[in-house]
């Protein structure tokens, strides 16, 4: 049956799939999303992209995009996008912005990549506590809080970098790049994700001294 509108196989927590989501999102188009779950990929989007990987976006008119450069490009090129977001995407393709544009992308990826492995790891560390019934030390606890405090920082950082280089349209309320680093910003704003704070808790149990009363590990 012919779509009515492109379909995006789509995973949440991949960076290239929320890539094509902002795009599409910023862009205006109209998109139905398909959330796949890894271990059974659905046989409509092994069909269309045998390589398996995501996001793959399958156009009305047969076409199928399966890298997210590819579908930022059409959905910011398309002639029914947003009139903002067509200018944006104009105005990012001279050869200099481009250069910039691949450096600080793959400067920005780094940093998440690893904030990313970091709290997959602390996950990983727990879970395993927890499946084998052990309990977790003090320094241990104090060790995860000031990691995911600096998972939150450093990713809320990257974020207002990317906004700082995307210029102002990127703090128009319709851009989504603006509302992630809100939320972002919001959450780190927390007490509990207080850098200096946390990583004075983290340091007194290394030394193995007493902690603030009432401090939360």
């Amino acid at each position: 049956m012919p779509l009515s509108s492109p379909l995006l196989y789509t995973y949440r927590r991949c960076p290239y799939a929320m890539r094509a989501r902002m795009a599409l999102l910023m862009a205006g188009i109209s998109f139905d999303a398909y959330e796949i779950v890894l271990r059974d990929k659905p046989l409509a989007m092994l069909s269309a992209s045998p390589k398996g990987t995501i996001p793959v976006l399958v156009l009305p008119d047969g076409r199928i995009l399966e890298q997210s450069w590819d579908i930022v490009a059409w959905a910011l090129s398309h002639e029914g996008a947003d009139t903002q977001a067509q200018e944006a995407w104009h105005r990012s393709q001279t050869p200099q912005n481009q250069q910039l544009l691949r450096i600080n992308m793959a400067k920005a990826h780094t940093t998440l990549n690893a904030a990313a492995a970091l709290l997959e790891s602390e996950m990983g560390r727990i879970g395993q506590a927890s499946r084998a019934g052990l309990a977790i030390d003090l320094a241990q606890r104090t060790a995860v809080r000031a990691n995911c405090t600096w998972v939150v920082k450093t990713a809320r950082q990257t974020a207002q970098e990317l906004c700082d280089q995307a210029g102002t349209s990127a703090y128009f309320m319709n851009c989504h790049l603006q509302r992630f680093h809100r939320e972002l910003s919001v959450m780190s704003s927390h007490s509990f994700y207080d850098n200096d704070r946390m990583h004075e808790v983290y340091g007194r149990a290394l030394f193995g001294l007493e902690l603030p009363p009432g401090e939360l590990v």
